[in-house]
């Protein structure tokens, strides 16, 4: 499982956090052989990107940390959007080195 934080609090935040929520709990539907393992390039498409086996597709999921504030002005840092934190804003980037960050329409603020 991969860590995600989302950079921005506003609505279209929220809106991202409902879809990490639904692919996390999505499963494939057809059947496929037992899980095998595969070499690094096996089992993706033809950019690497998207695994194609269940298996991988587990790996895959994201542990949604919480979100961003561009502003600590705003009085978002300290509550929640969605049921997850407000963690801070962009100084505490630094606290969360294996993240992966993902902005809302609304977030400027380059990381």
């Amino acid at each position: 499982m991969r860590d995600l934080i989302i950079l921005g609090t506003g609505p279209h935040a929220g809106e991202m956090a409902e879809l990490v929520e639904r692919i996390n709990r999505a499963e494939p539907t057809w059947n496929l052989p037992a899980p095998q393992v595969l070499a690094p390039t096996e089992g993706t498409t033809a950019d690497g990107a998207w695994p194609r086996n269940r298996a991988a597709a587990r790996q895959e999921r994201w542990n949604l940390l919480g979100f961003i504030a561009a502003d600590a002005r705003a009085g978002r840092v300290g509550t929640e959007v969605n049921g997850y934190p407000v963690l801070g804003t962009r100084e505490v980037l630094p606290s969360y080195p294996d993240a992966h960050f993902v902005p809302d329409n609304e977030y400027h603020d380059p990381v």
